[in-house]
């Protein structure tokens, strides 16, 4: 019988040398750990977006909440003004001068001195008014309602 030869690329089994084996070991270790670097990353990117996330939520519940009731609250300058004829405190705002509340007194508060502190009782029973500045007749007039009159 007569033998042909003919030459073609086919898939068979490679045992590989111990060179190979060393160089292959290598390769494995260098990729584990790129890819346990990647996957740490990965998880502190998410756990950044996470946190993101959820700091949008809490601004889109809190604004929503807003949204719909049509109110906040904040702090701002307030000025009291005691009615002791009504038994009654009603609060402005000082930079607008909007009313924002109404009150009864408490009983602390229906409790006012007699005086007015920035006045002496003279011997003689005659009042002098201590040194007033212009900022105490501006609160005398907040406080009794007057702002703005003379």
């Amino acid at each position: 019988m007569e033998k042909s030869l003919e030459i073609k690329m086919m898939h068979i089994k490679y045992v590989f040398n111990e060179e190979e084996k060393v160089i292959m070991a290598s390769e494995l270790a260098e990729k584990m750990s790129k890819k346990s670097d990647l996957e740490l990353q990965k998880k502190e990117v998410a756990s950044k977006f996470t946190s993101d996330i959820n700091s949008l939520d809490v601004a889109l519940t809190r604004i929503s909440g807003e949204y719909r009731q049509g109110y906040t609250f904040k702090n701002a300058e307030c000025y009291e003004v005691f009615d002791y004829d009504t038994k009654t405190v009603f609060t402005h705002r000082a930079d607008t001068e909007d009313q924002v509340s109404v009150r009864t007194m408490s009983a602390a508060e229906f409790q006012r001195e007699i005086f007015d502190p920035r006045e002496e009782i003279e011997p003689d029973g005659i009042t002098e008014d201590r040194d007033r500045t212009d900022k105490d007749e501006t609160f005398d007039k907040i406080s009794y309602g007057l702002k703005g009159s003379k």
